[in-house]
């Protein structure tokens, strides 16, 4: 019975051998974890140094923060209050998408006096003021979209005109800007102080008469 007294210690190597495997495979497993610990932390670092980047680009923030309108037709609108106080003439032909303006003229900077009337708005070289109608300074129209006020030109646009027609107009002494036979489209100068009464007459006389109206793409009115 000798053999069952040693019968544990033949266990001793066994438990030693499973004890030493186990130890190896912790130990190769750890670094496994590590790296895929370090993966992890690399690609926060990736995320956060890319939000980083987006914050930083200004073109980004352009994007999030669009500029407001700085429109330089907006800024001179005119006040409503003054609006109101506005009259205008439909009956009187001016260039598309502006309105005639019978109780506001204008005149230059220059040439301006209190005595006239009441400023309203002062641009490129000129000075807008209330006055009566039928006045005899630089007519004004005032833009439908923007409310912005505009002076007249000294010409005038006739449409419908022959070549017949042309030299009937010119011979009553008024000077050719512009003439296509094609369309039948005459363009005339006239006084500037003079242009309104130079308009009526020729409405009178059964002409297609439009006021051209100045406005920004033109030169300044010094």
């Amino acid at each position: 019975m000798e053999w069952i007294k040693r019968l544990p210690l033949l266990f001793v190597p066994v438990f030693i051998l499973v004890y030493l495997l186990r130890d190896k495979n912790q130990t190769e497993m750890r670094p496994s974890s590590t790296i895929v610990s370090r993966q992890v932390a690399s690609s926060s670092k990736t995320i956060t140094k890319k939000t980083n980047n987006i914050e930083s680009r200004p073109e980004i923030k352009k994007i999030v923060h669009l500029p407001k309108n700085q429109d330089s037709l907006l800024r001179d609108r005119t006040p409503q209050s003054l609006q109101s106080e506005f009259q205008h003439d439909p009956s009187i032909i001016v260039s598309k998408g502006n309105e005639f303006l019978t109780n506001v003229a204008a005149i230059s900077k220059s040439d301006y006096s209190s005595k006239m009337g009441t400023i309203i708005h002062e641009a490129n070289g000129l000075v807008f003021f209330k006055s009566e109608p039928d006045h005899n300074f630089i007519p004004v129209a005032q833009s439908r979209m923007t409310r912005a006020l505009y002076p007249m030109s000294s010409v005038l646009h006739i449409k419908g005109v022959n070549p017949s027609l042309r030299d009937d107009i010119l011979g009553q002494g008024y000077s050719e800007h512009y003439y296509q036979p094609r369309i039948k489209f005459l363009s005339i100068k006239s006084d500037p102080s003079n242009i309104m009464k130079a308009y009526s007459d020729l409405r009178q006389k059964g002409y297609n008469v439009q006021l051209e109206v100045l406005t920004p793409h033109h030169k300044t009115f010094n």
